[in-house]
């Protein structure tokens, strides 16, 4: 990447965060998300963008459920499911597009979480992400917890892939 924007590190390459369509189904989702190794995607509706924080929404889905809640949503749309959450788990990417030549600083003083289009001309880049809780949940990988303390990949199926335990929480790491 040239420019300041991709040598900051609050810089998100487009290819690191997988683009979910609003139809994909949850799990597909987390899948996706597993292979990755992201704990954040990317997702558009009615023109707009977000980056969306996979764990924030595992958390609201998944936590607390009994296993056929889980595989029911598991089976939502991911566009059902974010109309669902209680509390808002995206951050809307900001309008104003950032040329891969400005300087950084200037933007990662906002107050609040924003994403922003980084672009080369018409070529979108990536984004540059203002808060280090949403750069560390768009860079790091999200894992599901057993009752156990083993680590899943994704939610899938409510269970451990090693044993019969439940899922019960999501960490990144």
């Amino acid at each position: 990447m040239g420019g300041k924007m991709g040598k900051s590190s609050n810089f998100v390459s487009l290819e690191s965060l997988p683009e979910i369509e609003g139809s994909t189904s949850v799990a597909d989702t987390y899948r996706r998300l597993g292979k990755a190794q992201r704990g954040a995607f990317s997702y558009s509706e009615n023109g707009m963008h977000y980056i969306v924080k996979a764990d924030d929404l595992a958390t609201q889905l998944f936590e607390a459920q009994d296993i056929s809640t889980l595989r029911e949503r598991a089976a939502w749309s991911i566009r059902d499911a974010m109309r669902r959450v209680k509390i808002p788990v995206q951050v809307a990417v900001a309008e104003r597009r950032l040329s891969a030549d400005e300087d950084p600083q200037t933007f990662l003083q906002q107050s609040s979480e924003q994403a922003f289009w980084v672009t080369d001309g018409d070529r979108r880049l990536g984004w540059l992400l203002t808060k280090d809780a949403l750069l560390h949940t768009a860079t790091k990988r999200l894992v599901y917890i057993c009752a156990n303390n083993h680590e899943n990949p994704d939610p899938d199926h409510g269970t451990c892939y090693k044993c019969p335990a439940k899922i019960v929480r999501n960490e990144l790491r």
